[in-house]
C-alpha cells in the first residue's frame, strides 16, 4: 500500500527541502522505493540533489506525462519529479479550472502510485492551489518548523489549510508530526517556543528536533543528501546531552533528536498497526 507525505510550512526557511529529502533518502535506506516530488516553483529539490531544475512538474500535473517524467536520483530506491519555475504556470492552470481542481494532483499521482511505497511532496512556502492539492493528495502531513515566532504562525497556518478543506467535506492530509528544525539548546527563544510547541502538541505529533547543523548546508551545496555527505553529523545522530543526578553532577550523555530517530518515527507511521 503507498502511502502519500505532505512535507509543508506555509514559513520558508524551515528546512523543508531538506526534511524531505532526508526522509525520502532515509526511507529509500530502508530498501522502501520512494517518489519525491517538488511542487515548488524554485526548483529547491533538484539543486539540493545535483540534478537539472527541468519542467517536469508541469508536464506530469498539466499534460498527465505520467511516469515519462520521473527522474532517477543518485541513490538507489529514490526518484524524482524536479520542477523549475514553470510550476508557476502548473499553478495559473489550476486557477483555470472549475469544481474539483483541489483534486488534481491526486489524480495524476493516482495512475503512478502503484510504483512506490511512499510519495513525499516538497510543499511551496504559500497559500494557495498547489498547498490544497499537496494536502488533498496526501495521507499524512509533517510540519518542519524552526523555533521562531513567525515559523510557528506558518506551521498554524497549514494547519488551518486542513481545517477548512475538512469543514468543507473534503478529505485531506492527517498530521503525523510537528518536527522543530534548527535546534540549538543556547538560546532563550527557542527554549520559550519548544515550550509553546509541547504545550500546543501532544507527544504523538511533537517529533524530535532536529539539531542545528552547517553539514546541511554544505550537503546541499555539494548536491548531496546528508546521509551521503556527511552520515556521522549532528542533524542526522541529534545532539549530546549531558544527564546530572539531583545534586547537578554529570553521570553520563546521551543523544537527543536527529533525522535518523525522524526517519524511524515516519516508519513508525507507515506501518500497519
Amino acid at each position: 500500500m503507498t502511502t502519500t507525505l505532505a512535507v509543508a510550512n506555509q514559513k520558508g526557511g524551515v528546512a523543508k527541502t531538506t526534511s524531505a529529502i532526508t526522509f525520502g533518502h532515509g526511507l529509500a535506506i530502508s530498501g522502501r522505493r520512494v517518489l519525491l516530488v517538488d511542487l515548488d516553483p524554485q526548483g529547491n529539490t533538484a539543486d539540493a540533489l545535483g540534478l537539472p531544475k527541468e519542467s517536469r512538474l508541469y508536464e506530469f500535473l498539466v499534460n498527465g506525462a505520467g511516469k515519462k517524467v520521473i527522474t532517477s536520483s543518485q541513490y538507489p530506491n529514490l526518484d524524482v519529479i524536479v520542477g523549475d519555475k514553470n510550476t508557476d504556470r502548473a499553478i495559473r492552470w489550476l486557477s483555470s479550472l472549475d469544481l474539483g481542481r483541489e483534486r488534481e494532483l491526486r489524480k495524476r499521482l493516482q495512475e503512478i502510485r502503484d510504483l512506490y511505497d511512499v510519495i513525499i511532496l516538497d510543499v511551496a512556502p504559500s497559500v494557495g492551489l498547489m498547498q490544497y492539492n499537496a494536502l488533498v493528495a496526501s495521507d499524512i502531513l509533517v510540519v518542519p518548523t524552526t523555533l521562531t515566532r513567525l515559523s510557528l504562525v506558518g506551521l498554524y497556518a497549514v494547519l488551518e489549510s486542513a481545517k477548512s478543506l475538512r469543514a468543507h467535506k473534503i478529505p485531506c492530509a492527517r498530521l503525523a508530526g510537528v518536527m522543530p528544525t534548527m535546534w540549538s539548546r543556547t538560546t532563550v527563544e527557542t527554549r520559550k517556543q519548544l515550550a509553546i510547541l509541547k504545550e500546543a502538541f501532544s507527544t504523538e505529533t511533537r517529533w524530535v528536533p532536529i539539531p542545528q547543523d552547517v553539514k546541511v548546508e554544505e550537503a546541499a551545496a555539494h548536491g548531496a543528501s546528508i546521509y551521503a555527505y556527511a552520515p556521522r553529523c549532528r542533524a542526522l545522530d541529534g545532539t549530546k546531552v549531558i544527564i546530572k543526578d539531583k545534586e547537578g553532577k554529570e553521570i553520563g550523555k546521551h543523544l537527543v533528536g536527529g533525522y535518523r530517530r525522524a526517519v524511524a518515527r515516519l516508519i513508525q507511521e507507515l506501518e500497519p498497526s
